[in-house]
């Protein structure tokens, strides 16, 4: 599962264990440090307390010599009764930024006399560039140079915007690596065939291969 459900479907529990782990290697070296015993310390707001003696330590603090330790690889989960945060709805500062558009992406990132490359590949896997008509890109205001490479071609620009416009402007031409009579519907013919009592063999991953 993946998007935006990886976390809070099949992605929570590698999250919790992850967070455990590093957790009890930041116990044990804090244990260390402070010169107590590690049943006696507990964690909240990124630190390792310990409430008898008062002393602590901030995860900063204890994280570059936690992780050179040799990490559980069973760590004790916490029970649902002392979550902080998971079942919670904590506010969402990202949203405001994104709404009124002054949140900052990766493709916001520029650099003096920077430029930006948008490339189209071969749309078949070993497809190569067998021609493309530069005028129609190098025609559009901000474009500086057309790059015609094996399998693909790269529009430069002096941003993204005319980049990606002059992409679109192209026509190129590709060779279909042989591979013109592939489809869905061939695929699943074949698996059709190879289904077929004596016409394949299953190995020990249940793999179909042809006879």
């Amino acid at each position: 599962m993946g998007g935006s459900t990886a976390i809070s479907m099949t992605g929570q529990y590698g999250m919790r264990l992850l967070g455990a782990t590093f957790r009890a290697a930041l116990i044990e070296f804090a244990a260390e440090k402070l010169n107590v015993p590690e049943a006696e310390l507990t964690t909240a707001n990124s630190t390792v307390m310990h409430a008898a003696s008062g002393k602590s330590a901030t995860y900063g603090e204890l994280a570059a010599d936690a992780a050179s330790r040799t990490l559980q690889t069973a760590p004790t989960l916490k029970t649902a009764a002392t979550f902080t945060i998971i079942g919670t709805s904590p506010q969402r500062h990202d949203i405001p930024r994104k709404v009124t558009g002054e949140a900052i992406y990766g493709i916001d990132f520029t650099l003096p006399e920077m430029r930006i490359a948008t490339i189209m590949a071969a749309p078949v896997r070993g497809g190569a560039l067998l021609s493309v008509d530069e005028a129609p890109a190098l025609a559009i205001s901000g474009v500086e140079q057309v790059i015609k490479l094996d399998h693909e071609v790269a529009v430069v620009a002096k941003g993204y915007w005319p980049a990606i416009q002059g992409l679109r402007a192209l026509s190129p031409k590709f060779s279909d690596a042989g591979l013109a009579g592939i489809s869905t519907a061939s695929i699943y013919e074949q698996q059709e065939t190879l289904l077929q009592p004596g016409t394949g063999s299953v190995n020990a991953v249940g793999t179909v291969h042809a006879s």
